[in-house]
């Protein structure tokens, strides 16, 4: 799915991943350089939170962020993503245990 946040001029790609044995819904966002860099994220950000807890049904939310952004900015993002709650993750969860590590991406995850 995309998401448009309208006010802040942010945008996001995300999917809905649903573990087969146990049906819990996980939400992944894409937070890429064209879509969140420069952007006022904190009012896009509750609204992703709400749309995951609430018609989504999703027990965790997980931000990808893109490697490539500059160090300065990353900092902030992440600054701000652990203030609202959110932890560096990895992918062990939702691979069944198998090792994933992504040079594309850093995963920061939070149970709702």
């Amino acid at each position: 799915m995309e998401v448009w946040d309208y006010v802040g001029g942010a945008s996001f790609r995300a999917f809905l991943a649903s573990n087969r044995r146990n049906g819990e819904k996980s939400l992944f966002v894409f937070f890429d350089l064209e879509g969140v860099m420069g952007r006022d994220l904190k009012k896009a950000l509750m609204a992703l939170i709400e749309l995951a807890d609430g018609p989504l049904g999703c027990l965790n939310i997980v931000t990808c962020m893109d490697r490539r952004m500059p160090v300065d900015e990353a900092l902030e993002l992440t600054k701000s993503l652990q203030w609202v709650g959110f932890e560096m993750t990895t992918l062990d969860h939702w691979a069944n245990d198998v090792d994933v590590t992504s040079n594309q991406w850093v995963f920061m995850g939070m149970e709702l």
